[in-house]
C-alpha cells in the first residue's frame, strides 16, 4: 500500500518516519510547523491556539494525563506526524466531528501541513491515507477537510483519495463596524428573528440545501447550534438567528444569519443562503437588515458567506469588509 510502500522508504530509526501523534512528544514541533505553513491564513484566533500549543508543550511529561483523558485535545490527540532527524517535518490531525443529523457520526481532518522542502515525495499522501484508516477504524461515516481554494495540489490529492468537493466559502473581516452604503431592505422580503417552531426548517435549510457540507468556520455545524439563541448582558454576548422568508411560498425560510456576539469588542456572523434565492433584494435585504442591529454597530465583525455571492459581495465591500481566506469544503464516505 502507498503509505506502507514510503513507510519503509523513509524509516531510518524507531522514531522516523510516519508515526501516530503523541503530544508530549510532538506538540511544540507541530506548532512550529503549523505556523510556518500556515501563518499567512492565521487570524488572531488562529495565533492565540498556536501560542497555547507551544505553552503547552513546555510542560512536558505533565501532558500525559491529558493525553489519557482526553485523546482529540485541542484537535492534535489523534493523527500522524512525520519525523525526520527526530524532527516534525510533516502533520495531519484527526479529530470528532459529531454526529451529523443524517450521515451519523465523523470526523474532521485539519492541519495537513508538511515542510516545503519536503514537498513532493507523498509524505502527504501517506499520512492522508492512515488518517483515513484511523477514522474509519474509530467507527468513523464521513471525514470532511477544508483547503484553501488557490491549492490546487491538495485539492487534487483529496480528489484521488476520494473526497468529493461540495461548497466554497468566503470570509471577510472589518474593523469597528459603522454601516455607509447598506441598500434599504425591500418591503417584499420579510426578515425577522427566527421561531422556535422553524428550528427543524432551518435545519433543512442549512444541511440540505445552504452548506450541505456541515462545516461553519472549519467545524462542524452541530444540531444545537442551530437551536441555540441565548444571551448574557453582563458579558456581553448574544446569539441570534436571522431569517429572511418567501412571501410567495408560505413563509418558506430561505436564508439565515447567525448572529454571535462574542463579547464587548467581537461580532461572528455566518451567512447561509438557499440556492433557490435567486433574487438579488432577497440576499440583500438579510444583510442589509441585521447589519443595522444597533448591538452590532462599533464592534469588528467577522463573517462566512458562500463564494462568489455577487449581491452580498456588494454589501461588504462597500460597508469596509475585506476577504480573507476563501475555502473549499469536501468530505469522503467512508465504508462500513
Amino acid at each position: 500500500m502507498a503509505a506502507s510502500t514510503i513507510h519503509g522508504r523513509h524509516h531510518t530509526g524507531h522514531n522516523e518516519g510516519l508515526q501516530a501523534t503523541q503530544l508530549s512528544r510532538d506538540l511544540g514541533q507541530i506548532a512550529e510547523l503549523i505556523e510556518l505553513c500556515f501563518s499567512a491564513q492565521m487570524d488572531a484566533g488562529g495565533r492565540s491556539a498556536v501560542r497555547e500549543m507551544k505553552m503547552l508543550s513546555s510542560l512536558g511529561p505533565l501532558l500525559w494525563p491529558l493525553t489519557l483523558f482526553n485523546g482529540t485535545a485541542f484537535g492534535l490527540g489523534l493523527g500522524y506526524v512525520w519525523r525526520e532527524g527526530g524532527r516534525v517535518i510533516g502533520n495531519v490531525s484527526l479529530y470528532r466531528g459529531g454526529r451529523h443529523p443524517w450521515l451519523g457520526p465523523g470526523f474532521l481532518i485539519a492541519n495537513v501541513a508538511v515542510l516545503p522542502e519536503y514537498r513532493r515525495r507523498g509524505i502527504a499522501r501517506a499520512m492522508m491515507i492512515e488518517t483515513l484508516r484511523l477514522a474509519q477504524q474509530k467507527q468513523g461515516r464521513w471525514v470532511s477537510l477544508q483547503v484553501e481554494a488557490d491549492n490546487a495540489g491538495a485539492i487534487a490529492l483529496y480528489r484521488e483519495l476520494g473526497f468529493e468537493q461540495l461548497e466554497t466559502i468566503s470570509q471577510w473581516t472589518t474593523g469597528y463596524f459603522r454601516p455607509t452604503v447598506l441598500p434599504t431592505p425591500h418591503d417584499e422580503w420579510p426578515v425577522r428573528i427566527r421561531r422556535r417552531g422553524e428550528v427543524d426548517a432551518e435545519m433543512d435549510l442549512i444541511y440540505n440545501r445552504a452548506r450541505v457540507g456541515a462545516i461553519a468556520w472549519t467545524r462542524p455545524i452541530a444540531q444545537g447550534a442551530v437551536q441555540e439563541m441565548a444571551s448574557n448582558v453582563l458579558l456581553g454576548t448574544n446569539k441570534e438567528h436571522w431569517g429572511v422568508f418567501d412571501p410567495d411560498d408560505g413563509g418558506r425560510l430561505l436564508g439565515v444569519l447567525w448572529i454571535d456576539v462574542i463579547n464587548w469588542v467581537s461580532v461572528r456572523l455566518t451567512l447561509f443562503f438557499d440556492p433557490a434565492l435567486e433574487d438579488p433584494n432577497g440576499r440583500r435585504a438579510l444583510l442589509s437588515r441585521t447589519l443595522r442591529l444597533a448591538h452590532l454597530q462599533g464592534r469588528r465583525i467577522q463573517i462566512e458567506t458562500a463564494a462568489h455571492d455577487d449581491p452580498v459581495d456588494e454589501v461588504l465591500i462597500s460597508n469596509g469588509f475585506r476577504k480573507v481566506r476563501t475555502l473549499v469544503l469536501m468530505r469522503k464516505q467512508l465504508e462500513d
